[in-house]
């Protein structure tokens, strides 16, 4: 009777099911594999579809079952094994391996260096299975980084332990290419191998060689002839040892090493993988060479030197004891090292770099600063990025540059020099002042993450510990290293610092108060700090800054009838962005900052939201504050797009001016003058509004304030009534200092034509004595009138000569009247001028009163008499 094997009755509960008339496996079963399907035949039955006769089987049943994958013979994690007929079994393998029991194929697996450094894949601790195979090739299957993947160079892999390792910007996927390994290990004659040695597979050992007790060679290792191996020495994968060649006891020789022949390694030695040594080259005791190191022939290491990675010795060259060489170190043919010498040609580079002591073109001061290593090199040199821009330090055409793209020579700093490093230039940098090349001598490139000056942020704007926020730069260290910053504090002229207090706080020193960490740290650099440092106000940030000392807290922006809402007060609202303070607008509801879109678009700009690439205002300019902005601003018009304007700019706030007590508003006043009315006299009001002072006019009826939800200064009904009557398109904090023209309200903005207004200072009575009127069209109001000594409306007062007529100013209407008695609201003629000297009111149309209207009266002339004689 037939059996049925346990196998397909499993397969049947899976869904798996015995082949029928439609099955590709004929009398066999199909098992769904990588989109097809693997066939299990029966013992009589062979081939892909078990379609082929099995010779002499005759009508064989189905044998029992022995378990035969209890030994696991299929290589790899992911392979599957089946028991099968009679004992015998079936691999089905993963994609990428094949064979009886998967052992061919491929594995690849993502492998990507950080930084500079060296990177380590663990390749068999990911795929364990691979320990048991033999790896014929290690291959670079795609390329993901825009460093070159070179062998060697920036990736190799250690046949010995399955390691894999990338450097200098290599990312990629890699394939390991494996097979079953197969021992083919080849001992030569009169070869003597000492007791515990291990010889790897497909090693060959050269005629006469001797092996010491405990001596491990990897796979693929080729010893020449009369070779001698010390006790204890390790061997690695595809090592070659030339002929005649002696290696001390305690050695380890690195992966894929080529000794020279007659080379003489001493007790201790390590060398390291990829390492070449030329003939007859002599190493001392207990020396360390670097990884793809180079030693030329005839060439003699003394004991206990180390030699970086990369290094390259020249033929003949003799290194002294205890020398100790940089990684990618040069050293020339015959040169002569002594004793406990370190050459720093090719030092380490710096993981921070910091660029300072720029003196003569400040508007270069933003590429100095912090840099931060790169993972890629550019013409064999490292590449720094500055910590907030996107400048860049590289190395091109036989100078380190500092400039926004990698490769191309325009640049804002350079030092002409051949150093592999920054921090070992000699030459004296050069700055570009904007027309020509300029010295810094004081300029030096350091490691070194402690900046010169940080930035406190993080605190309220309006709060209580607003004092706090802004820059701060290093005086000096304290007993544990770690810097000290202080700053002064403008409203009181004391100190603030921020230093390290205990050995394992930080705090910040004030004149009324200390603000010490919860938290203890060891970290010395603040700007470095992980912990959340909290305050009544906030939570505490320090970052690097760049800028110059005495960074003003507030600018004024303004100087442009455009975009009149985003002009006024700007304050430092505290963060960083991009390396640049933000700033806050006075209402609360717009920003100033600094924006980098990309290496071409990078400018100041006012909008409406912090690190927003749309906005009203802005300058292309790289200051590191917005008062150090030199460049031309612009607007944004809705017609004309965006508009230069000359006259903009971003100016300190220093509160040194005092307010005028009087002002006075007035000109050439013509008949086409509006809001004459409303010209004249202003005093200083009590009280301020939108940090300004509000001053009213000498009626009583209107008030000179800052309107700042306009943008701009205005003269409305001192009622406080919304009517605006004149417009003056600045957000100065004092009117005197106005210099805009004056707009004035008829139907429509109208421009003021030569009315301006300014500081008054009473210097005492200097108007004229005497007057004469000419041109009136009533004969009797013309001619003299004499000063009578009485000041009316804070003007002269005159009386006629001849009739009972007197001249004097309204000062309820801003008017200057010709009327009987000051204190009688009647009068004959009228004129709508705000002058303090009555020989300025001519400019205007008088009007006289004809007993039923007002005719203007166009030829009136009024003339100081004092300098003429009457004969």
């Amino acid at each position: 009777m037939a059996f049925f094997h346990p196998i397909v009755m499993l397969l049947v509960m899976l869904g798996l099911t015995t082949a029928k008339k439609e099955s590709p496996c004929n009398t066999g079963f199909s098992i769904p594999w990588n989109g097809g399907y693997q066939c299990i035949c029966p013992p009589n039955k062979q081939g892909k579809n078990c379609s082929e006769d099995v010779p002499d089987a005759g009508n064989c049943t189905w044998p029992g079952n022995e378990n035969a994958c209890s030994s696991a013979p299929c290589h790899g994690e992911d392979a599957m094994c089946i028991n099968t007929f009679g004992g015998n079994y079936k691999c089905l393998c993963p994609p990428g391996t094949n064979g009886d029991r998967c052992g061919e194929g491929t594995y690849c697996f993502p492998c990507a260096s950080k930084r500079w450094r060296n990177v380590t894949c663990p390749v068999f601790n990911d795929k364990p299975f691979l320990t048991s195979m033999s790896v014929q090739e290690v291959t670079l299957n795609t390329q993901i980084s825009r460093t070159r993947c070179t062998m060697n160079d920036k990736w190799r892999f250690d046949y010995s332990t399955g390691t894999m390792w990338v450097a200098k910007g290599c990312r990629g996927e890699f394939c390991v290419h494996f097979k079953e390994a197969e021992p083919s290990t080849i001992t030569a004659s009169d070869t003597t191998t000492g007791p515990g040695t291990t010889t790897g597979p497909s090693t060959t050992t050269g005629q006469g060689t001797t092996t010491g007790p405990s001596t491990t060679t990897g796979p693929g290792t080729t010893t020449g002839p009369g070779t001698t191996t010390g006790q204890g020495t390790t061997t690695g994968p595809s090592t070659t040892t030339g002929q005649g060649t002696t290696t001390g006891p305690g050695t380890t020789t690195g992966q894929g090493t080529t000794t020279g022949p007659s080379t003489a390694t001493g007790q201790g030695t390590t060398t390291g993988q990829g390492t070449t040594a030329g003939p007859s080259t002599t190493t001392g005791q207990g020396t360390t060479t670097g990884q793809g190191t180079t030693t030329g022939q005839g060439t003699t290491t003394g004991p206990s030197t180390t030699a970086g990675q990369g290094t390259t010795s020249g033929p003949s060259t003799t290194t002294g004891h205890g020398t100790t060489s940089g990684p990618s170190t040069t050293t020339g043919q015959g040169t002569t090292t002594g004793p406990t010498t370190t050459t720093t040609a090719g030092s380490v580079p710096c993981e921070s770099l910091k660029l300072s002591g720029l003196s003569r073109s400040s508007n270069q001061l933003y590429r100095t600063g912090i840099f931060k290593l790169q993972s890629n090199f550019w013409n064999e040199r490292p590449v720094y990025k500055h910590l907030w821009d996107l400048e860049f330090l590289f190395y091109e055409d036989g100078a380190w540059l500092i400039g926004s793209t990698i490769g191309e020579t325009q640049s804002g700093i350079r030092v002409i020099s051949s150093a592999l490093e920054p921090q070992d230039v000699m030459e004296v940098w050069d700055s570009w002042d904007g027309s020509a090349w300029v010295a810094e001598p004081s300029l030096i490139a350091s490691c070194s993450a402690i900046c010169d000056t940080i930035w406190l942020s993080g605190v309220s704007w309006n709060g209580p510990h607003a004092y706090l926020l802004g820059a701060y730069s290093i005086s000096n260290n304290d007993s544990n290293g770690a810097p000290i910053y202080k700053k002064q504090d403008g409203a009181n002229s004391s100190e603030i610092t921020i230093r390290m207090s205990d050995g394992n706080k930080w705090s910040i020193k004030t004149e009324n108060e200390t603000l010490t960490t919860e938290f203890t740290t060891a970290i010395t650099n603040p700007v470095e700090i992980n912990n959340t440092w909290t305050v009544s106000s906030g939570t505490i940030v320090l970052d690097c800054y760049f800028g110059q000392e005495g960074i003003c807290s507030e600018v004024l922006l303004d100087g442009s009838s455009i975009q009149r809402k985003r002009q006024g007060i700007f304050s430092l609202y505290g963060p960083l962005l991009n390396g640049r303070p933000v700033y806050i607008h006075e209402r609360g509801d717009t920003f100033l900052d600094y924006i980098i879109m990309d290496k071409q678009r990078r400018f100041w700009l006012v909008s409406d939201n912090i690190n927003s690439s749309s906005g009203g205002i802005r300058v292309y300019d790289s200051a590191l504050s917005a008062d150090g902005i030199t460049r031309t601003w612009e607007t944004y018009d809705s017609q004309d797009g965006w508009v230069k304007e000359t006259k903009m700019g971003a100016a300190c706030i220093t509160n040194n001016t005092v307010p005028s007590e009087t002002l006075y508003m007035g000109g050439v006043v013509t008949s086409s003058t509006p809001q004459t009315q409303r010209l004249g006299f202003y005093t200083k009001h009590r009280d301020y509004h939108n940090s300004r002072p509000v001053y009213i006019h000498e009626s009583g009826k209107y008030a000179l304030y800052y309107l700042l939800s306009r943008g701009y200064w205005g003269i409305v009904k001192a009622t406080g009534t919304a009517s605006l009557y004149m417009a003056i398109y600045s957000a100065s904090l004092l009117p005197q200092e106005i210099t805009v023209p004056l707009y004035g309200w008829v139907s429509g903005w109208t421009l003021m034509d030569n009315i301006t207004m300014s500081s008054y200072t009473n210097t005492g009575d200097e108007s004229c004595r005497k007057l004469n009127l000419s041109g009136m069209k009533r004969d009797s109001l013309n001619g003299l009138y004499e000063n009578n000594d009485q000041d009316v409306g804070k003007r002269p007062s005159y009386k006629h000569s001849d009739g009972p007529y007197n001249l004097y100013f309204r000062q309820s209407h801003a008017q200057w009247v010709i009327g009987q008695d000051p204190i009688q609201s009647s009068f004959y003629a009228y004129t709508f001028n705000p002058a303090v000297d009555p020989t300025d009111i001519s400019t205007n149309i008088w009007r006289r009163w004809d007993g039923s209207d007002w005719i203007d009266q166009p030829d009136v002339v009024w003339s100081c008499q004092d300098d003429v004689t009457v004969s």
